[in-house]
């Protein structure tokens, strides 16, 4: 039953995330607070329905309602970028003129016949993620607006993660809190790559040492609302180890450079993701933008832009 949140009319999604409709991007811009609100209630996921045309400058100013925005792309995209703003890149297969990419592009399997994104361990997909969590300071959250839409497929799937962990057993969350991810921008480039997207760009040398690999819980209190998460699931998650326990340096040079995946990640997260993706905790939306857990082995034009 659809609500209303200051002026906007807000309806909650199962089985969480809420959808808000606008009737412009001035209403949506001017309704900073209410939208924050509706994110923070109906655990962290807002679906803006209205808008029919949104500038990367203003996809700026949307993100910027949620808080500081980041204002460097990661270096190895930096070619993404649209409008000449650093904040704001192109995802997708889009070309220009001479043939060249001018989006990132990955290449994963597409849903199954049934439409399920639950995990398949067998075949390591859907490619489950939270963004960036290899940056010295992860995003909070992302922005996304879609320009061009693929005529099928492209489903868009989002997990509640706090409601994931809330269901494990008090003896997995109390080992969970006790261990970090390693989480490196050079692994995450070099596994996308090597999956199938052969233009991926990977990290040079001096792009490495510029990019160290973080640490990052893999539980997780979120800021705002309080609740505890799993976190850390990442393309770039090479390792997942005790609290305090380092990386051996020619490991780290193993999987930075050959997209080398440690057995912890497998014993300690990717076993988790078939319970945390179970189709009654995860939405599966006919959006047009394709993030998260992507559905996206098609050959037809697509592109979205990210803040």
């Amino acid at each position: 039953m659809p609500s209303v949140l200051g002026a906007l009319r807000v309806t909650r999604l199962r089985p969480f995330g809420a959808s808000v409709d606008v009737a412009s991007t001035e209403e949506l811009l001017a309704s900073g607070a209410a939208i924050r609100q509706a994110w923070v209630e109906h655990g962290g996921l807002v679906v803006v329905r209205g808008l029919t045309e949104l500038t990367p400058h203003q996809l700026h100013a949307v993100s910027e309602l949620f808080g500081e925005t980041e204002r460097d792309l990661d270096e190895s995209k930096r070619a993404y970028q649209v409008g000449g703003l650093s904040s704001v890149m192109r995802i997708g297969n889009v070309r220009d003129a001479a043939g060249a990419l001018v989006a990132m592009c990955t290449i994963s399997a597409p849903l199954p016949p049934s439409g399920s994104p639950q995990y398949r361990p067998a075949e390591n997909q859907p490619v489950w993620h939270t963004d960036s969590t290899y940056r010295r300071r992860p995003p909070i959250g992302s922005v996304l607006y879609c320009k061009t839409a693929p005529p099928e497929g492209a489903a868009t799937c989002f997990c509640d993660a706090a409601a994931a962990f809330a269901a494990l057993d008090e003896e997995r969350k109390a080992r969970l809190r006790t261990l970090e991810c390693v989480c490196s921008l050079a692994h995450h480039d070099a596994k996308v790559q090597r999956r199938g997207s052969a233009e991926y760009p990977t990290c040079t040398a001096e792009q490495r040492r510029a990019n160290p690999a973080q640490r990052v819980p893999c539980a997780l209190v979120h800021p705002l609302s309080g609740r505890e998460s799993l976190y850390g699931v990442n393309s770039g998650t090479c390792a997942v180890l005790p609290k305090g326990e380092s990386l051996a340096d020619e490991e780290l040079d193993r999987c930075e450079l050959e997209a080398h995946e440690m057995p912890s990640m497998q014993a300690e997260l990717r076993g988790l993701l078939p319970f945390a993706t179970q189709v009654h905790d995860a939405l599966r939306h006919r959006l047009r933008p394709v993030v998260h857990a992507r559905d996206v082995a098609d050959n037809n034009r697509k592109g979205l832009r990210r803040s």
